[in-house]
């Protein structure tokens, strides 16, 4: 081969290494090209996802948040048709201590299902007024029992022979009208005052006119008794602690369930 065939052919050799690592380069430049824009889709993918879980996950406190409310509501409602509101409703500051929703009362069982203490809106109203005296005077209310439903007053019937301190299932007692309450107070700390007895003590020392209790628990019970007056109630004569809406005779009987009052 002459010297110029061999240069014509270094020649093209050359031109065609220079083309095709040209036409490389374009390639990788492409492939780069590619390679980014897919990084960049798999990233607006990734962040469309994310925010796309974020709304869903913000949509289920929502709705789950209007569930609440609609049972919340759905509640009042109930509470509002069968007439009778949450003593905690009406004062949050009266001190709640329903001993038959647990085993320490007379019995040693508990009786009612859940502690939810209802009343009849006015007696209520009454009992949250009589409770603002208490406060101005450095104490305050505590419920041992408010409303008490009619199979709830059989059991106690059966529980016990003093008749006298309980009712009778066959006629509607005062506590099943929502307008009775059984109450004692506590000083700031939350400590009981020295009162006749304890809570249902089925003993002649539970009445009122009882000659042999203490000078404090005298004055205490007589402090009870005359702001409860002031504020429409009355009393019983052998249960130093039950107090009366003095109105108990305009409402009837009822037989209400306490899952009426459970927002949860």
């Amino acid at each position: 081969m002459s010297r110029t065939a061999l240069f014509s052919l270094l020649a093209i050799a050359v031109v065609l290494a220079i083309s095709l690592g040209a036409a490389a380069l374009t390639i990788l430049g492409q492939y780069r090209a590619v390679v980014l824009e897919v990084d960049e889709l798999r990233a607006a993918l990734a962040a469309a996802g994310a925010r796309e879980a974020a709304r869903v996950q913000e949509l289920e406190a929502e709705t789950a948040r209007l569930q609440a409310e609609n049972q919340a509501l759905a509640g009042r409602i109930s509470r509002a048709v069968c007439g009778f509101v949450r003593i905690e409703d009406i004062d949050p500051t009266i001190v709640i201590d329903l001993r038959y929703a647990t085993a320490d009362n007379f019995t040693g069982r508990q009786i009612y299902p859940r502690a939810v203490a209802i009343l009849r809106p006015e007696t209520a109203a009454k009992l949250a007024a009589a409770n603002a005296e208490f406060r101005e005077m450095g104490y305050t209310l505590k419920v041992w029992d408010a409303y008490r439903p009619a199979w709830a007053e059989r059991e106690l019937w059966h529980a016990t022979d003093q008749k006298a301190y309980v009712a009778d299932p066959r006629y509607p007692s005062r506590h099943n009208r929502g307008t009775t309450v059984d109450v004692t107070l506590v000083d700031r700390e939350g400590n009981e005052l020295e009162m006749p007895t304890l809570f249902d003590e089925f003993s002649p020392r539970a009445a009122r006119n009882y000659l042999g209790m203490t000078a404090a628990a005298r004055a205490n019970m007589e402090l009870l008794t005359e702001v409860m007056l002031r504020n429409g109630f009355s009393t019983i004569s052998n249960e130093w602690w039950h107090f009366d809406d003095a109105d108990w005779r305009q409402y009837p009987a009822v037989d209400i369930s306490f899952e009426l009052f459970i927002d949860d």
